[in-house]
């Protein structure tokens, strides 16, 4: 099965006005401050780029000197990394170009590349662990099976930029697992690891419960209808991706 999420350029222009105007560390004092951008765009195969004016803080001779930024290029590049053992997304800042009012335009690419080192050394970026947003399990009722649950897990992620969205696919499988004790429905007391407090937990430790209410159908139906829905959610999503990628 595939989850897909597509975010158009309009999205991110909301999201980018919301978090703007922003002001990002530099150095032991140096910080840079970037205004409202006056666009937002996508570029294909790369990400979400962003112009805007700025001021650089810059110590200079124990004083801290006000440089103006009369154009800044901030490129946000998503992809799927590891952290910690975990594939994560991570949209990781660069500056694509810089241009300082008082200085030439050698300096301007010296300041830049100072720029972008200390983003990298300082993990300047934004993470989404989707595994802790998505992975999730919960009891089937008594009358569906004697003491098993279904799981939901996220194995895996791609993420492709075009000119007009940015799409996200991840692989979700799904599996109806035996609690320990065979043959024993899960209580309010006890069951499978995971539980606290009578409460399923997702891997965050954030609980989350799930009912499912209704009467007793025969088992084998429900199965093959809930296997059925999942089969078509799936395709029905990487179909809708791949049009959004065209």
């Amino acid at each position: 099965m595939w989850l897909d999420a597509v975010v158009t350029s309009a999205d991110l222009q909301k999201v980018v006005d919301q978090l703007t105007p922003a002001t990002v560390p530099l150095g032991s004092r140096g910080h840079l401050f970037f205004d409202t951008p006056a666009e937002v765009s996508l570029v294909a195969e790369r990400g979400l780029r962003i112009r805007c004016h700025a001021k650089l803080l810059w110590p200079l001779l124990g004083m801290d000197v006000a440089v103006t930024v009369r154009s800044m290029e901030l490129l946000v590049v998503p992809s799927v990394e590891s952290r910690a053992g975990e594939r994560v997304l991570v949209f990781t800042p660069e500056f694509d170009a810089l241009d300082l009012a008082l200085l030439p335009d050698i300096g301007d690419d010296e300041v830049r590349a100072f720029i972008n080192r200390e983003l990298q050394e300082k993990r300047i970026e934004l993470p989404w662990n989707y595994h802790h947003t998505l992975d999730h399990q919960f009891a089937l009722p008594q009358w569906f099976s004697t003491g098993r649950t279904f799981d939901i897990r996220s194995n895996g992620a791609a993420v492709k930029v075009t000119n007009d969205s940015i799409g996200l696919a991840i692989g979700l499988s799904a599996s109806v697992e035996p609690n320990e004790g065979p043959g024993q429905a899960p209580s309010s007391e006890e069951g499978r690891p995971g539980k606290q407090n009578g409460a399923w937990t997702s891997p965050n430790g954030r609980s989350k419960s799930i009912s499912l209410a209704g009467g007793q159908p025969r088992r084998g139906r429900w199965l093959r209808l809930g296997l059925a829905l999942a089969s078509g959610f799936g395709i029905g999503c990487l179909v809708g991706l791949r049009q959004a990628s065209r």
